[in-house]
């Protein structure tokens, strides 16, 4: 979901005439490692181990 923009209307800030909100747009930017270390590798998969697994979406 990196690059991913979602809208939440009615949550941004308010209108200059103060009758209700705008949207608020939420950008996702995701960084993963390039390089782990081997204590860093063991850490993700022991995190692997207890969440729960779910398929990626394919929303193109």
């Amino acid at each position: 979901q990196n690059g991913k923009t979602f809208r939440f209307k009615g949550k941004g800030i308010s209108h200059v005439d103060g009758k209700g909100r705008g949207d608020l747009l939420v950008k996702l930017s995701v960084i993963t490692p390039q390089h782990l270390d081997k204590n860093q590798r063991h850490l993700f998969e022991e995190l692997a181990k207890v969440l729960p697994w779910t398929e990626p979406s394919l929303d193109i």
